[in-house]
């Protein structure tokens, strides 16, 4: 059984012979918009018990990106009785949460959406996810060291931590066959797109001002003139769906711009195994550091 990487999204690209190519974890994928999966989180969430609720934060309960609280109205369909907790009215808490009616409870799993769950709660009841997730998938290094300890052999592009761009050309000239299609440049920790740069070449000009990841750059076989990846959605360890990213840039977070569409089951099934792997890799990581803090 999954105690902590309940919820995962998995990224993959393909190269231009289809072989797939494992990019990052994310332990909070992206729900807005996507009511087939929130349907399955609810379904899960009523297994554990009959107090449950999801935890935001009061800062985004006008983000143009969370209108009205969309994913806590959409799961009440679901879990008519699901409560709202919001984190800034719980820090620190310890065996109960004070709702958004200021009404308390205890809680028997908690999906966090935004905003952090008190520690107290995340030995004790599920809590999606938890933050022993976000210790190992927040930092891309780890996430790749935690997930080839287990799966030697997985497809990921080479990567390189550089510090500034004399190293970066210093890498990139000891690799030419690695850096020959380009390179991308991205933070270590990075999220949502944000902060990412792909070049075409490795003669091109770049700065680099901080620690960051160099990367060797996997080419789609484009669609319709648009690069694409393919996120896979995973609950319980177990595959439930996936979305294809595409766009006419080669960045293709939906949070940059992308358009997002349900994957076709063809291209979800060459990679099921492989991400249910993955995850219970990165669950394997995330009890060890768990335990040893």
């Amino acid at each position: 059984m999954i105690r902590h990487y309940i919820y995962a999204g998995l990224d993959f690209l393909y190269d231009k012979k289809g072989r797939y190519y494992f990019i990052e974890a994310n332990s909070a994928p992206g729900v807005h918009g996507r009511v087939n999966v929130l349907k399955k989180i609810s379904m899960y969430m009523k297994k554990q018990g009959k107090e449950l609720c999801v935890m935001t934060s009061l800062k985004f309960r006008k983000h143009k990106g969370y209108p009205k609280l969309w994913v806590y109205n959409t799961m009440k369909e679901f879990i008519p009785n699901l409560r709202l907790c919001y984190e800034e009215r719980n820090i620190g808490r310890k065996k109960t949460l004070i709702d958004s009616k200021k009404k308390v409870f205890s809680p028997d799993c908690i999906f966090k959406n935004e905003g952090k769950v008190p520690v107290y709660f995340e030995d004790k009841i599920p809590v999606i996810n938890s933050r022993s997730v976000t210790a190992v998938t927040k930092n891309k290094i780890k996430t790749y060291e935690a997930v080839l300890k287990h799966i030697p052999n997985l497809r990921v592009p080479k990567t390189f931590v550089i510090n500034n761009e004399s190293e970066a050309r210093a890498v990139m000239n000891k690799n030419p066959l690695v850096f020959q299609n380009g390179f991308v440049i991205k933070p270590i920790d990075g999220a949502l797109g944000r902060g990412v740069r792909v070049y075409d070449s490795p003669d091109v000009r770049f700065e680099v001002s901080h620690r960051m990841i160099l990367q060797q750059r996997i080419i789609p076989k484009l669609i319709h003139g648009c690069y694409w990846d393919l996120r896979v959605h995973l609950l319980d360890g177990k595959t439930i769906g996936g979305i294809i990213r595409q766009s006419k840039k080669n960045i293709t977070n939906t949070a940059r711009g992308g358009t997002a569409s349900p994957a076709p089951s063809k291209l979800l099934k060459t990679v099921t195994t492989i991400s249910e792997r993955i995850v219970d890799a990165i669950e394997k990581e995330t009890r060890r550091m768990h335990a040893n803090s």
